[in-house]
């Protein structure tokens, strides 16, 4: 297949299971065994660039490692990719799917204040669910506020703005919204049936909590 069909067939894998990394078990059922070749063919193509040599000996294009990169696929395999084939190929990637979800994905600054507010409206609180599990789809949002926490809190000890990868204007965003730098303890994870009874019970102790409104607004 043609660089083009292949970027195609990873676009379509990427939509169905969230991640880029095709099954590579040989059996009758994994129809995406020859895509999970390309793919490490590329990948073996560019360690060998990385060593000084040259694109054309690769077969490979400058342009086609932008469009990989810009795809988001990734030249070192993740350990988080491992084979963990269970009842088949579809299992595994279920499984590959799973553990995508719980990794913090490049996602912007812009998006990431989107799905918070989302998470709020919804929730009424600003605490994603931790947990990582199958059902938990704001497990990585979780994560990102959780990266965004370590850097306030290394912004407080004197490192400088930029090492940490944050603005003031950012830190203005996130405490307008509502976003507390230290995490609440009501904020524990309580999980008794699944993520859903888990947000419900944040939402519930969110509502309880004394909320910082005027008197004339308690009026």
């Amino acid at each position: 297949k043609s660089f083009e069909e292949r970027i195609a067939d990873l676009i379509s894998f990427k939509d169905t299971y969230g991640h880029l990394y095709p099954p590579e078990s040989e059996t009758s059922t994994n129809k995406y065994c020859s895509l999970a070749k390309w793919c490490n063919d590329k990948r073996r193509a560019y360690k060998q660039i990385q060593k000084g040599k040259r694109l054309h000996r690769t077969k490979m294009t400058q342009d086609q490692i932008v469009r990989l990169e810009t795809l988001g696929f990734e030249w070192t395999r993740s350990s988080s990719a491992t084979d963990k084939i269970f009842e088949g190929d579809d299992c595994q990637l279920k499984q590959r799917s799973f553990v995508n979800n719980c990794k913090s994905s490049k996602k912007s600054f812009e998006e990431r204040i989107a799905d918070l507010i989302s998470f709020k409206d919804t929730y009424g609180h600003l605490y994603p669910p931790e947990s990582e599990t199958s059902t938990n789809k704001y497990c990585s949002l979780a994560k990102w506020c959780n990266d965004k926490r370590r850097a306030y809190k290394q912004i407080q000890k004197g490192k400088r703005l930029h090492r940490t990868k944050m603005t003031q204007d950012q830190i203005v965003r996130l405490e307008t919204l509502g976003f507390e730098w230290t995490r609440s303890s009501s904020a524990t994870d309580k999980i008794f049936e699944g993520d859903d009874c888990q947000l419900k019970q944040r939402s519930f102790v969110n509502n309880c909590k004394s909320s910082k409104k005027s008197f004339e607004e308690r009026i």
